[in-house]
């Protein structure tokens, strides 16, 4: 992701985070991401959406922006947030609190 137009640099840590999530998926299964993002995209803010319906498709999410060169910034429940290891590895990454209500 270029960076210059946005300002932000991915932290060290989400950047690990994603090499973790590869490897995890990597041991699980096959990961095919068709597609990709447009280079006038990549220089600027991007919105990816993407619906989940099971507990690991964050990770692999995570997997699939590692291998087409994208870190993006996410935006989760404030519960996450309150959880003592995972909140502040994502606030360490940068990552949106959105509270609900």
């Amino acid at each position: 992701m270029d960076t210059e137009h946005s300002g932000w640099q991915p932290p060290l840590i989400w950047r690990a985070a994603q090499l973790l999530a590869r490897a995890l998926v990597g041991a699980v299964a096959r990961l095919e991401v068709t597609g990709e993002v447009p280079a006038s995209l990549r220089r600027g803010p991007l919105v990816l959406a993407a619906n989940h319906i099971s507990p690991f498709d964050p990770v692999v999410l995570a997997a699939a922006c590692r291998a087409v060169g994208v870190s993006p910034r996410i935006m989760a429940t404030g519960g996450l947030f309150r959880a003592p290891v995972v909140g502040t590895a994502m606030r360490r990454a940068g990552h949106i609190r959105v509270d609900r209500g």
